[in-house]
């Protein structure tokens, strides 16, 4: 079985300024995210319909680039990353002060957030249903958890079988389907609001060199009609991820 402590030797400081930021346009020594507002703006938008106290968490907040974003948009924000880096590098260059730890290491007080967004963080952690239990816990009665994660059920994960790139248990130690998603949901105390998968295949979401047959799927995937094909991932849940929000129940 994968530990946590295995699932994290690969976020060194070397990762965060050579991988992570990068991949995200952003100069590891001269950092700017001005450019990423339009993005963290859409994720932002389904929070204001939860936004009472103000207060927004991040889990698994890497280096603080969304909450940067966030706190500009008025949130009051906290962020909680496992990696030792982030959180140093989201002081230095951000001023933002991020729990290095886990979300239970943060001891935030009860029903202290209006929002905690758990982006592409379930699949990372050992035990989902803690993770959203202590979630609820810290959320107002009708607060909400925005969550994304990848989908088990997508086309690329049939299509790719095992050679997916997101089938990758030293990174991601679990993986869900909207079934799953569900139930998870049902036993930490939430109520569904919203459960959805995106409308893209990624071709290229593939481990090494591909195979005769991949390479084939890549060909058909590239020449694919997306605005034919779109649609029918985001209506058949068929897309490479998973978006939900679910509500505290008062």
């Amino acid at each position: 079985m994968v530990t946590q402590d295995r699932a994290l030797e690969r976020y060194s400081q070397q990762w965060f300024e050579h991988d992570y930021l990068p991949s995200y346009g952003v100069d590891p020594q001269h950092p700017s995210v001005a450019h990423l507002e339009p993005r963290h703006h859409a994720e932002l938008v389904p929070a204001y319909r939860f936004r009472q106290l103000n207060r927004l968490l991040d889990v698994g907040a890497g280096a603080g680039l969304f909450l940067v974003n966030a706190r500009a948009a008025g949130w009051q924000v906290e962020g909680v990353e496992i990696a030792e880096y982030g959180p140093v590098y989201a002081r230095h260059h951000f001023g933002l002060d991020l729990v290095h730890g886990t979300i239970h290491d943060a001891s935030f007080p009860n029903e202290h957030f209006d929002v905690v967004m758990l982006q592409d963080t379930i699949e990372h952690v050992t035990n989902p249903r803690e993770l959203l239990q202590e979630a609820n816990r810290m959320l107002r009665p009708g607060g909400a958890v925005i969550l994304s994660t990848p989908n088990l059920d997508s086309l690329g994960r049939r299509l790719f079988g095992t050679a997916w790139a997101l089938m990758n248990p030293l990174e991601h130690l679990h993986l869900f389907n909207r079934q799953a998603i569900l139930r998870l949901f049902e036993l930490t105390g939430f109520a569904p609001y919203r459960l959805e998968t995106d409308a893209y295949v990624n071709p290229n979401f593939v481990h090494g060199e591909p195979t005769q047959r991949i390479r084939a799927i890549q060909c058909l995937l590239g020449q694919a009609d997306r605005p034919q094909i779109e649609p029918l991932l985001y209506k058949l849940s068929l897309g490479d991820k998973i978006n939900a929000i679910a509500v505290k129940q008062r």
